[in-house]
């Protein structure tokens, strides 16, 4: 989530933005407490973009927490938006690289909701790392990027292209991700 005055990063439950201090507009999303296909109950919102929204989730069988990405319903009725978001669920399926997000399941609940349940990552986005610490060491810089260069080696040789590469997708939790 990004606030409204500085754009900057936002945590989910902030009431005061980190980098410009403005107080937040909390808004209660209707998803969370709702169950996806009597599998993953949706527990807080993580993040939102164009076309979909990330949730913390938890996989109701094994009680474990998962990231669950979900498409924007405004879009589920679009035929060719539907039809990408499920051949990118595909895709990232069939990645296997350790510094690549784990896919779990892709699906399509019974209401026409469509998800994809991934490794839910911990710890900060390079852009917060950024901002917190300054410039890096080239050395960090170095290991930073050779675990990228890895990833996406793997995606490029499957044919997929990321389209959306910068510092607040690179995910730092003791590795790369």
């Amino acid at each position: 989530m990004r606030c409204s005055t500085c754009n900057g990063d936002l945590e989910a439950r902030a009431l005061f933005c980190g980098y410009c201090g403005r107080r937040t507009r909390i808004r209660r999303d209707s998803a969370i407490g709702t169950l996806i296909d009597d599998t993953y109950r949706i527990d807080e919102k993580i993040a939102e973009g164009g076309f979909g929204a990330i949730y913390r989730a938890t996989h109701l069988a094994s009680n474990s927490t998962l990231a669950l990405k979900v498409l924007h319903a405004d879009f589920a009725n679009d035929i060719q938006l539907a039809a990408r978001f499920l051949r990118e669920s595909k895709a990232l399926a069939r990645l296997r690289n350790p510094h690549t997000v784990i896919t779990y399941e892709r699906g399509e609940a019974r209401d026409g909701t469509l998800y994809i349940a991934m490794e839910l990552l911990r710890g900060e986005s390079l852009l917060q790392r950024f901002r917190r610490l300054g410039p890096l060491p080239w050395q960090e810089v170095l290991a930073i990027m050779r675990a990228v260069s890895s990833s996406l080696h793997e995606a490029h040789a499957l044919g997929i292209v990321h389209r959306d590469l910068k510092p607040a997708n690179i995910h730092l939790d003791g590795g790369v991700k």
